[in-house]
């Protein structure tokens, strides 16, 4: 979980999804599409970090209208 030095900017919630804008790119594993990222951009699901999504799952998640992963 990174500081709050490292957030930037956190975006309105969505359902249970929160996006924020961290410092500098971040290596992660999106939980939803099962991949390696590196991205400034990260979203939460239910507030937990071990359940990292990355940008484009969670635009996918929103225009779905579903805010629970696959």
């Amino acid at each position: 979980m990174p500081t709050s030095e490292d957030i930037q900017k956190t975006f309105q919630q969505r359902g249970s999804l929160q996006q924020y804008r961290l410092s500098k790119a971040t290596d992660f594993y999106c939980s939803r599409c099962n991949q390696n990222k590196k991205a400034k951009l990260v979203a939460t699901i239910e507030g937990d970090w071990d359940r990292l999504l990355c940008n484009g799952c969670y635009g996918y998640l929103l225009a779905s209208d579903s805010t629970e992963p696959k």
